[in-house]
């Protein structure tokens, strides 16, 4: 969160009480029961690492757009992948229209590599799932 709020205001108070807060808010500590809370780290970092490839939109910025950086962030943005997705989808579409990029190649490239490369790096840890749905039949239901 620190690093977020530092690349969008510039203010380094801002970013340390900012991080403070998300760090301890009691919301999350009244809640700490229910697991995926407790996997909200990566979605602050994940804006922060979208909002570095939206000012300087590239298909080498979209590939780190995936992983962040760091050698196992992509595993906790694997964790809380739907909220990263409708986070990082709904941020795509503000930035397109806020800064004319609807017809910017590099933006929607890179976009393109990020998700691909998302894929093929946390695709494979899904696929013991699939060979238990499809094999023991599990299925949830809406």
């Amino acid at each position: 969160m620190s690093c977020l709020v530092r690349t969008l205001t510039a203010d380094r108070g801002a970013a340390l009480v900012s991080a403070t807060c998300f760090a301890f808010t009691p919301f999350m500590f009244a809640h700490s029961a229910h697991v995926q809370l407790l996997m909200t780290a990566g979605l602050a970092w994940s804006m922060f690492m979208f909002h570095r490839f939206a000012d300087r939109p590239s298909p080498g910025r979209g590939a780190r757009l995936r992983r962040g950086d760091g050698p196992d962030r992509h595993l906790l943005q694997a964790t809380t992948a739907s909220f990263v997705v409708l986070m990082v989808g709904f941020a795509v579409l503000v930035v397109a229209t806020t800064r004319h990029f609807w017809t910017a190649a590099r933006y929607w490239i890179g976009l393109a590599v990020g998700a691909l490369t998302a894929a093929a790096v946390v695709g494979p840890a899904f696929l013991p799932y699939a060979t238990l749905q499809r094999v023991q039949g599990f299925r949830r239901a809406l």
